[in-house]
């Protein structure tokens, strides 16, 4: 696991689990750049673990990883109380409509295919922690 730099505290948490470790590091560099802190996982396992401890505000989760698979850390995660309420944003280089469809209904709360531009990606994390905030009734 990996924690970026030192960030204002107004810069939301967001957890990066790929095992592409050129994944991980441009996922960095564009989130960064928007003001958001990262932390990274480069398998499922490691990826539960982190989300657990350090409770981040979203996490960004690459569909196809070995061992567990994204959708069996989306079920995870949405099974365990202390993790259920991190919203999850699937990144996958696979594009079917049956893979979105279980992502989406194993709990995700939405699907991007790989390449992504960094505007589509800021501008989708954006709107899920908006979407969280609001629900919290914090916005």
């Amino acid at each position: 696991m990996n924690q970026g730099p030192d960030l204002p505290s107004r810069g939301a948490r967001l957890l990066i689990v790929d095992d592409s470790a050129d994944n991980r590091e441009i996922m960095e560099v564009m989130l960064q750049w928007e003001g958001f802190v990262t932390l990274t996982a480069s398998t499922g396992e490691e990826g539960l673990a982190c989300a657990a401890e350090y409770q981040p505000d979203l996490m960004l989760l690459d569909f196809v990883l070995p061992g567990l698979s994204g959708c069996e850390v989306v079920t995870r995660m949405k099974s365990d109380l202390s993790t259920k309420h991190i919203p999850i944003l699937i990144l996958s280089g696979v594009s079917d409509s049956a893979s979105r469809t279980r992502a989406l209904s194993a709990g995700a709360a939405d699907f991007l295919t790989k390449p992504v531009a960094r505007s589509a990606l800021c501008e989708r994390v954006r709107n899920i922690l908006g979407l969280k905030a609001a629900a919290a009734g914090v916005a």
